[in-house]
């Protein structure tokens, strides 16, 4: 689900701001971490698990909303569910 902050958007795992979660971002995520984000680089939407840092965990995270299919068709985060049937975060 996107939600607004401020005139910004932040749609969860959408790094890249192409309005969709694909392996771009993943991409992307990874590049801003070794030191090489691109102009196009939303650290809000990177940060998946909200802990305030960007790293390998979401990464992992932004991986499995890909493999899995946890997106929408507008590229929106859903409901990510741990094995014992919690919410992830």
């Amino acid at each position: 689900m996107a939600a607004s902050v401020g005139a910004q958007t932040v749609r969860r795992g959408d790094a890249n701001n192409d309005k969709k979660v694909d392996s771009k971002d993943v991409t992307e995520v990874s590049n801003a971490i070794m030191g090489e984000p691109s102009a196009n680089y939303n650290q809000k939407n990177a940060d998946v698990n909200r802990d305030d840092k960007v790293n390998a965990a979401d990464v992992v995270v932004i991986t499995n909303m890909v493999l899995d299919g946890t997106t929408n068709d507008a590229g929106q985060r859903m409901v990510l569910l741990k094995k014992d049937g919690t919410k992830l975060y």
